[in-house]
Order: structure tokens, then C-alpha cells, then sequence
């Protein structure tokens, strides 16, 4: 092993590289997934050639759309599936040229997009047909299991399906945004319309359910909620669906007293109880009297019900170089979250932010993100960073031209990219390159990540040979010569979702992540105490593989009924905290690199 290319064995390592390392060990592991030849589970025994929209449901396990290699003579017609993981590892959910529940006879499954699964293990996607009785018309459907109709797979949609609607006779024509599940196995949906009475104003509407019917929620046309009946959605643009079945849709209005300062609307809500969280016009809380919410461009509701969303901003004092801005909250109030134009925590007076991306959101109403820089002193090797903010402070985690953690000495960060993943217990991780001695384009990308104390870790650098825990190659280690972070995913409990290529193949492997996680310890707070004991009291006998993980419920994840195994971690632990980590992390100069956490990632698109 040379100093180069760190041979990762899944047990505790200290990277090399950190300037004042922690007295506790950091513990980077990986558990191997899936690589390019293994065993298909569910095939008789072909091989897997890649995989793409790979990600987390909210136990951790993961779920992708695999390809199986045609070197062995399969039909491609059936060389695309759904995998995921459950108590016996990895297993097939369903396969091109399968039965398509719920078409018509002899109609199978030619193509899947966005498979995704709920903390039940209910599995939901967008389906393309084939079959004697299929055609454009009707050659795509949502498909899910569980809910009030059926524990097995089910057709919720098809295309070309009368849509409910208070008015009858329009039928789906396109399925927009593929297909969202709750911990209920209740999907959202949303849609565009073809038929009777249907035209540009009115084509696009909003549903949830499941296949026991789906349920109207807001159509193009239809009057808007909260509003008069005379105001009407001019656009339906985009609807979210937590885990507790609650929706965010961004919208455009039209009617009487509606124009064009103030028809953009954020709701949060269920179907009938839509509440607007923010509309354009709109006061800004917290900012110069006069400065209202210019636009509201999109939203996202997380499983705690607050919302996050983007908004320009107008009025006194607001120019192109402050007038973006990112906002969470409820309809009960709303509270800026970052703003451009204002200084930028751990860098010198005078610089401020001047681009804001990557924005990340997590349950405890946190953010993370990437952010450009302006003033004295930034340029092209040092404008762009990475922070996080957590119960109103802001903290910078890495910025261009800072020394990057784990590397030789004079190996500073050269980017820092849009892949960011950021968890609901406050981990942070990004991909970026790196410059300096002995960088050549075979190692100058990475993955880092915010571990125990707030000390920011090499996770996985391209050159590096790893241990992937490979049961089917236990002498194997292969050689990095890729990094990127899958997609869908919701990076939790310091689990992280890795693609690693190594020139020959493709490896969806799982980042388990630092040191120990304290038993007991369930809210996430560092310690088990009275709020730990809360939750199983509030929460006894609930079944988590039927009913899903309870909110505010984060650490030592329980599966099946919570009762007994968890009082007992309480108990045995009560008073007891776990490794200091970024909640207690004092923040060193001239970088921060303490933190705070939300979920977020980056797609990867299928490529055929």
C-alpha cells in the first residue's frame, strides 16, 4: 500500500492527510451493492452489465434500474430490471418482459423510469408496454404495491384511462414527473389530459391515491384553493409527496386581481386541506420594510411538513446582486434561509455570496449548499464553496483553494461540484478535484464528507483501491477510477450511496460511515435521554415495516414492531453520549469545517 493508493479494508482507518486528527478512529467502510458481473438474483443466474437510478428508501436500503449483459445471449427485450434490497440481500422486482399487472392480456413490461420504494417496502414506477392491445395510446402506466387494494404489484394508471375529474370524460394522455409513494403506499401524480373540453388552459391536473382509485387534487382551469372561485390555476408546475403523504405544488393563478406580481403560489397540504405557504407580493420576514417576495419559483415539502423554496426578491434595496434567495417554513410563517449579497460565513470582510445551487433540505428544516463568491480577494481558484446551516448559523464546510482533508501536503480542492448529498442527522458529502503535487488526471477527483468532531474526510478518492465486500470476489479490490453520487437517493443515518468505476466496471457501493452510532440514541441529539425515551413511548407496538419509520425518528432505526429491543438500548445506554461529532464541533480557522445536515443528491440518467 504507498501513501497514493489507500487500500480501504472496512475496518477502522485513520486517513492520512488530516491536520489534527481526532483521538477516536474514523471508521470508513463500504458494502458492496452491486458490480459489473454479478450474480442478477432473480434470473437463473445471468450477470449484471450496469446500473443506473440507483438510490435509498428510508431504511437505507437501496434500490436501482439494472442491465443484464447481452454477452450472454439474453433477448433485450427482457435485459432491463428493478432490484433492491431486503433481509436476504438483493432481490428482482420486476423485469422487462414481465406480466404488467392490471393491462390488457398478453401486455408486458417493456421499459421502466424512476422506480422508487417507500419505508414499507412497497415498490412504485412509470412502465412502458408492449402487447398485441398496446399502442401509443395507451403504452405507458404507474404501477404500485400495497395501499388499500392489494399487498402485490398494481396498476394504479394507465394512458388513456378515464381521469377523475369533477367533470368526466378527459383521459390521461402523459404521465409527467413518473410517480411519488408515502410510507402509505399513497402515490402523487401528475399529468396531462387529452380529450373532451380539454385545451391548453385546462390540460394538466394533480392525483394521489392508489390502485384502489386515485383521488382529484387541483386541474388547470379548476378554481384555485384558498382562493375565490373566480381564481383559477393557470399552471400546475410541479408536486412533491413526504413521507406523510403530504404534497407541495407550485402553481400559477389567473383571474380577477391576479397579474403578474402576484400569481405564483407555493401550497402544502393533503387533497382538500391546500395551504399557501408563499405567494409573489408577499411580505419578506426578517428583511427591510418594503422587500417582498418577487417570485416563488418551485418548492419542496419535507417529512416534517416544512417546506423549502427559491423566491426573487423586490422593493427597497434589492438589485441583481441580492435578489435571489432561499426560504423554509409552513403556512403558519415563513424564514429566509440564505440570501445572495449577504457575507458569507468563514471567509474574509466583504466577500458575499453572488450564486446560490445545490440548494439541500432536510427534516429538521436545515440546509446545505453551494454557493459562488464575490469580493476582495476571490478569484477563479477560490470563488466557489460549500456550507450548511443549522438552527440559524451557517457554517463553511470546504472552499476552493483550502488544503483538501486526506491528500499529501500542498493539495488544495481545484472544484467543488453540484453532486452534494446532505442527511437528515447533519452529514454532509460532495464530489470535487483537487490540484497540487502529484495530481495527475488518474486521482484529482474525490468524495469527502463531514465525520466525528465536524472534521471533513477523504472518502474515496479516484487512483484508490478499495475493499468492496465483494461476497462473490472476497479478494477483490478494484482500483477508482470514477467517483460520482447516485441519484434518488436520501443519504441517511451516515449511509451514502457511491458509484465507483473502475475503468472495467460499474460499482453501486454503500459509504456505511463514520465511527459508532449509539444505541438508543433515536432522536440524533449525542445523547440518550428523556426525548429517546419519548419516541418508543409514543410510538409502542408500531409495525415499522407496515406503518414506516416515525417521525422525528432518526438513529438505531428499528425494524418490525418497536417495543422490548428498543426500551432495552434506552435503558442500558440511558445518560450516555456518543463520539463528539459537528453538534459539539468548535470551529477551527481560517475554514469551518464543523456542520449541519439535510438529504439531497444528484441524478444519474439512464443512457441506452
Amino acid at each position: 500500500m504507498t501513501e497514493s493508493n489507500l487500500h480501504w479494508t472496512g475496518m477502522a482507518v485513520v486517513l492520512a492527510g488530516l491536520a489534527a486528527p481526532p483521538a477516536w478512529a474514523i471508521n470508513v467502510e463500504f458494502d458492496n451493492v452491486v458490480y459489473r458481473g454479478n450474480v442478477a438474483p432473480g434470473t437463473g443466474g445471468e450477470r449484471f452489465h450496469g446500473v443506473t437510478q440507483a438510490g435509498f428508501d428510508g431504511l437505507d436500503r437501496v434500490m436501482f434500474l439494472g442491465s443484464l449483459s447481452t454477452t450472454f445471449g439474453l433477448d433485450p427485450a427482457t435485459d432491463y430490471g428493478v432490484w433492491s434490497q431486503g433481509s436476504m440481500g438483493l432481490k428482482l422486482d420486476v423485469r422487462e418482459g414481465d406480466a404488467a399487472p392490471g393491462a390488457p392480456a398478453g401486455s408486458v413490461f417493456a421499459d421502466f423510469v424512476s422506480p422508487v420504494r417507500n419505508d414499507a417496502d412497497h415498490i412504485a414506477f412509470q412502465g412502458y408496454l408492449t402487447g398485441p392491445a398496446i399502442d401509443a395510446s395507451n403504452a405507458t402506466g404507474l404501477w404500485a404495491e400495497g395501499g388499500s387494494a392489494a399487498a402485490f404489484l398494481s396498476l394504479v394508471a394507465q394512458q388513456g384511462d378515464l381521469a377523475p375529474l369533477p367533470s368526466t370524460g378527459p383521459r390521461f394522455l402523459t404521465f409527467l414527473d413518473g410517480i411519488q409513494i408515502d410510507s402509505s403506499a399513497n402515490v402523487a401524480v401528475r399529468a396531462r389530459l387529452s380529450g373532451p373540453g380539454v385545451n391548453s388552459l385546462n390540460d394538466v391536473g394533480i392525483w394521489t391515491g392508489d390502485s384502489a382509485g386515485l383521488q382529484y387534487v387541483a386541474r388547470e382551469g379548476e378554481t384555485a384553493a384558498t382562493f375565490p372561485f373566480d381564481v383559477t390555476y393557470a399552471e400546475l408546475n410541479g408536486v412533491g409527496l413526504n413521507r406523510a403523504g403530504q404534497l407541495a405544488i407550485s402553481t400559477r393563478l389567473t383571474g380577477p386581481g391576479i397579474n403578474s406580481n402576484n400569481d405564483e403560489v407555493l401550497y402544502t397540504g393533503t387533497p382538500g386541506s391546500l395551504e399557501v405557504v408563499a405567494r409573489d407580493s408577499d411580505a419578506a420576514p426578517g428583511l427591510a420594510p418594503g422587500v417582498t417576495l418577487g417570485r416563488v419559483l418551485g418548492g419542496s415539502v419535507n417529512n416534517n411538513g416544512t417546506a423549502l423554496f427559491q423566491a426573487t426578491l423586490a422593493g427597497p434595496g434589492v438589485s441583481n446582486a441580492n435578489n435571489n434567495s432561499f426560504w423554509t417554513g409552513t403556512p403558519d410563517g415563513i424564514q429566509l434561509a440564505v440570501r445572495e449579497g449577504d457575507a458569507a460565513p468563514g471567509t474574509s470582510d466583504g466577500q458575499n455570496f453572488s450564486d446560490l445551487s445545490s440548494v439541500l433540505f432536510n427534516d429538521a428544516g436545515d440546509i446545505a449548499f453551494r454557493a459562488r463568491l464575490t469580493g476582495p480577494g476571490v478569484t477563479a481558484d477560490n470563488d466557489f464553496g460549500v456550507w450548511a446551516k443549522k438552527n440559524g448559523t451557517t457554517q463553511l464546510i470546504a472552499r476552493e483553494g483550502q488544503a483538501a482533508p486526506g491528500t499529501p501536503t500542498g493539495v488544495v480542492f481545484a472544484s467543488l461540484s453540484a453532486e452534494m448529498a446532505f442527511s437528515h442527522q447533519g452529514d454532509t458529502a460532495f464530489t470535487g478535484t483537487v490540484t497540487g503535487p502529484g495530481v495527475t488526471p488518474e486521482n484529482d477527483e474525490g468524495l469527502w464528507a463531514v465525520g466525528p468532531g465536524g472534521v471533513l474526510t477523504l472518502i474515496v478518492r479516484e487512483g484508490d483501491q478499495i475493499d468492496i465486500n465483494d461476497p462473490e470476489r472476497p479478494e477483490f479490490f478494484p482500483t477508482v477510477s470514477e467517483v460520482s453520487l447516485a441519484g434518488g437517493q436520501e443519504f441517511n443515518n451516515g449511509k451514502l450511496l457511491i458509484v465507483l468505476n473502475d475503468g472495467a466496471g460499474l460499482v453501486v457501493s454503500r459509504f456505511t460511515g463514520f465511527g459508532q452510532e449509539m444505541p438508543g440514541d433515536f432522536d440524533g441529539s449525542g445523547q440518550v435521554e428523556q426525548a429517546d425515551l419519548d419516541l418508543i413511548l409514543q410510538n409502542w407496538g408500531v409495525d415499522t415495516d407496515a406503518q414506516g419509520i416515525p417521525a422525528g425518528w432518526l438513529n438505531d432505526l428499528p425494524v418490525g414492531l418497536i417495543e422490548q429491543t428498543e426500551l432495552d438500548h434506552v435503558l442500558q445506554n440511558w445518560g450516555a453520549t456518543s463520539a463528539p461529532d459537528f453538534r459539539a464541533a468548535v470551529v477551527p480557522e481560517p475554514f469551518c469545517l464543523g456542520w449541519l445536515g439535510l438529504a439531497g443528491c444528484a441524478a444519474l440518467s439512464r443512457r441506452r
